[in-house]
């Protein structure tokens, strides 16, 4: 009985594709991904937000130049988006609102707060003390951006990015003064720097609390399972024992009507036992940090896994399997091990009946197919479906959407970390009222 190596390895693509995958997910988190009502209110707090520090320029800092019309033409510049969800003839700008958002959020934070303070440090006469509400307004600005952006490294190199465009800007514009404005931007990289080790200490700590809760986990689990092994250890040896009897019998010429029955249900519950035993170790794979023990050149048929998949998974009643429809594709042989498929798809059909419970009425389909030599298997639910302020969660350790006891929020990130290691990728989306996960692999030569 082999049990999984613990943990598990962190993979992922080339650092800049990670990088504005990150990012693009993190806008989703903010406002692309939210309702069109809460893309409507959380615009007008930012164009509130924007008056409020107007005003509290105007009142305590005594402008050299008034930022308002900037404030204003920068705010409406999210209002297409905006106007989107309500006007048919600007409908097709939702297909670039990722693009639209990401910029809109560099031109309203650094780069905004950054050119009016500036400019305006540009325009305070000589022997004038220049107000500090700027460098407070900028520090605020660079908090959101470190906030709304995933990653602290990548907040600080779009920070920096937007400091440097800012500068060449006001260069350009005053080419006498550029000691002056360097004298500024220091100001202004010391606020990066001081946003940027409060993230990374903000980060690090998540970081540690997380490991801390997989370890707690893992520790917990692993005297749980000892404690369940022990007793399907002896089941499985007395289903071994009562099958050697059968055996005995058989060749000892001892006629039984029911023998044949009887092997069929031993076969039954070691496929039980052994499933047991998988499930458990998939378990412990998803609260730890070690690699997966697998033989790496193995493949599998995709067309038996799938099917012993639906027949192997424990079922409330018939009419839940009745539910679920193969759509048989073109067959393949995936590079990856059975058993570790064998439980992503189990994860799969247990997340895609939890989620179409409710409704009363579950239908889930489930199909494979060949696509640009890439395997594909789909898993369609008429589910509710995840929230799209959501969606870039549901592949992380312990986060989940389900009341307590549904759910421990591991199986959908041993789904991430087992298509990661083997290669492949899972992918969620949500379309025509249906939730759709889309695994994909890489296919045998052999095949």
């Amino acid at each position: 009985m082999s049990i999984v190596n613990l943990n598990s390895k962190v993979l992922g693509n080339q650092l800049i594709e990670r990088a504005f995958s990150r990012i693009e997910q993190s806008i989703e988190l903010t406002f692309l991904s939210l309702r069109k009502q809460i893309l409507f209110r959380n615009w007008c707090v930012v164009c509130l937000a924007n008056l409020v520090a107007w005003y509290f320029e105007e009142r305590y800092a005594n402008p050299t130049i008034d930022s308002l019309a900037f404030r204003v033409a920068v705010c409406l510049m999210l209002a297409p988006l905006v106007l989107s969800n309500y006007i048919s003839t600007l409908s097709g700008l939702v297909r670039f609102q990722k693009t639209y958002l990401l910029i809109y959020l560099i031109l309203q934070l650094p780069f905004m707060f950054g050119l009016i303070g500036l400019l305006n440090a540009m325009h305070t006469p000589e022997g004038q003390l220049f107000s500090g509400i700027y460098f407070i307004e900028y520090m605020f600005a660079i908090f959101l951006c470190y906030g709304l952006i995933s990653t602290e490294y990548q907040a600080l190199i779009i920070c920096a990015a937007t400091h440097l465009a800012t500068l060449a800007i006001v260069v350009v514009i005053y080419p006498m003064q550029v000691e002056r404005a360097l004298l500024f931007s220091v100001g202004m990289v010391s606020g990066q720097l001081t946003m940027f080790t409060f993230a990374a200490f903000t980060h690090r700590r998540l970081q540690f609390v997380n490991q801390q809760k997989l370890e707690a986990a893992y520790a917990i689990g692993t005297k749980v399972a000892h404690e369940i092994r022990t007793p399907l250890l002896t089941i499985r040896n007395l289903v071994r024992a009562a099958e050697l009897n059968l055996e005995e019998q058989n060749s000892a010429g001892v006629p039984s009507s029911n023998n044949e029955q009887i092997h069929d249900k031993l076969k039954k519950i070691a496929h039980e036992l052994t499933y047991a035993n998988t499930t458990i170790d998939m378990l412990l794979v998803s609260s730890s940090a070690a690699p997966f023990n697998y033989d790496k050149a193995e493949t599998t048929d995709i067309e038996n896994c799938v099917h012993q998949a639906v027949e192997a998974y424990p079922y409330a009643n018939t009419s839940e399997k009745s539910r679920i429809t193969i759509q048989n594709g073109t067959n393949f042989r995936a590079i990856a091990p059975s058993r570790l498929i064998h439980h992503v798809l189990l994860n799969l059909i247990r997340n895609a009946i939890l989620s179409a419970k409710p409704l009363g009425i579950p239908t889930i389909n489930i199909g494979y197919q060949v696509n640009n030599n890439v395997g594909e298997i789909h898993v369609i639910d008429n589910g509710t479906g995840v929230p799209k302020a959501i969606e870039a969660r549901i592949f992380e350790n312990f986060f989940t959407t389900r009341t307590t006891g549904e759910g421990t929020g591991l199986g959908l990130a041993f789904c991430k970390s087992v298509m990661t290691e083997i290669g492949g990728d899972i992918e969620y989306t949500r379309k025509k009222g249906n939730s759709e996960f889309k695994l994909t692999f890489p296919i045998s030569p052999d095949a």
